[in-house]
């Protein structure tokens, strides 16, 4: 499967620099590949890129991710959500 360039990177609401390292390295090796970053509020990192909206990254040239990658995304966030839920 083939992820289209350039990236918008989301760093969500990540409490520290730590927690948003794979945005962080994607950033430091692939600095070519990245458009800017998207935090939510309360984010406490940042990777150096310039904050962007979704439609702003879009004009600058990033894709959306492929629809199975999306799909297990949202399967994921629901396992989290149910296994928090029951911890």
């Amino acid at each position: 499967m083939k992820i289209s360039k350039p990236y918008l990177l989301f760093l969500g609401d990540a409490a520290d620099q730590l927690a948003a390292k794979t945005a962080k390295g994607i950033k430091d090796w692939r600095p070519e590949n990245c458009v800017g970053q998207y935090r939510l509020d309360g984010c406490n990192a940042d990777v150096g890129l310039p904050d962007m909206s979704i439609a702003e990254a879009r004009e600058a040239g990033a894709a959306e991710l492929p629809t199975p990658v999306r799909g297990l995304m949202r399967l994921t966030a629901k396992v989290m959500t149910n296994t928090a839920y029951w911890i």
